[in-house]
Parts: structure tokens; sequence; C-alpha cells
């Protein structure tokens, strides 16, 4: 998620001739990813500290980056943070969701395609109940048409 985010930011900052000074967000980032990863493994984390990790530095990586953008494209505090909330508010349902379906699974009796069909359906609900909600509260994006959305995939 992080990473597809800044590849949108990147595009940005190689357009408007900022890599030089943009250079130091991934430096401090790179720098926190092998300290959390090394403290992770320390702490008997294993793989899935480290890439817990990874993904703690790429969101601050992006934080980061788009605090930047804004300064540089001269944004205003409050529409700053706004964004940022909009960002964060459905990788932290949606982590919150994935934990509670995890741990669901684990007290009761499912087998794992049962629960990889759960985790599915958690994670398609979170992403519609958040799409409905960036269209109507938040005015971000355009309404979800599934007429469209389904006459687009299937090309009629």
């Amino acid at each position: 998620y992080f990473y597809a985010m800044l590849f949108v930011c990147r595009g940005i900052i190689v357009a408007k001739s900022l890599q030089s000074s943009a250079a130091w967000i991934i430096a401090v980032a790179v720098g926190l990813n092998v300290l959390m990863s090394a403290t992770a493994i320390r702490l008997g984390l294993g793989i899935a500290g480290t890439a817990g990790s990874t993904a703690l530095s790429m969101f601050f990586s992006l934080s980061c980056t788009i605090l930047f953008l804004f300064h540089r494209l001269r944004f205003p505090l409050t529409r700053i943070l706004v964004h940022l909330a909009t960002l964060v508010f459905p990788t932290v349902i949606m982590g919150t969701a994935l934990l509670g379906l995890t741990a669901l699974s684990q007290l009761l009796p499912v087998n794992k395609y049962l629960y990889l069909a759960m985790e599915l359906a958690g994670y398609n609900m979170i992403i519609l109940t958040m799409t409905g909600t960036a269209a109507s509260r938040l005015k971000i994006i355009d309404p979800l048409d599934p007429a469209k959305v389904f006459k687009g995939v299937m090309g009629s």
C-alpha cells in the first residue's frame, strides 16, 4: 500500500525536479528500517517483525514525502493533515480487522480455506466501506457505480 503510494509521490518529485532535495527522506527511512529490523530480529520476531519494520519505515517515508511535497507545493497545513488522515485511516482499519480475523480464526476450529475466504470477505467489506466514505463524506472520489465498474471489466 505505502509502496504504491510512494510511486505516485516519486513521479511528482521527478516532474518537479526535487530529487536531490528529497533524497534525505529515503536515507532516513532506510536507516530506520535497518534499525527496526535488527531490533525485531533480536527480539525473536523473525520475518514477521522485519516485515512490520519495513511497513513502518515505508509509512514514515510516505508521510515525510507527502509533507515534503505539500510544503514545496505550498498547500496549507490543514489540507495536508486531512490528506494524511485519509491515507492512514483505511490502513489502520484494514490492519485492525485482519488482526481480529486472525485472532478469531485461532479461537475457532476453522480450516485455512475458510479462514482465507473470511479474510477476503472482510478485506472487501472494508475497501467498499472506505470507498463509500471517501465518496459520500470526504468528497475526494466519485461515488462507486457498480454498473460502470462491471461494464468496464466486461468490455461492453
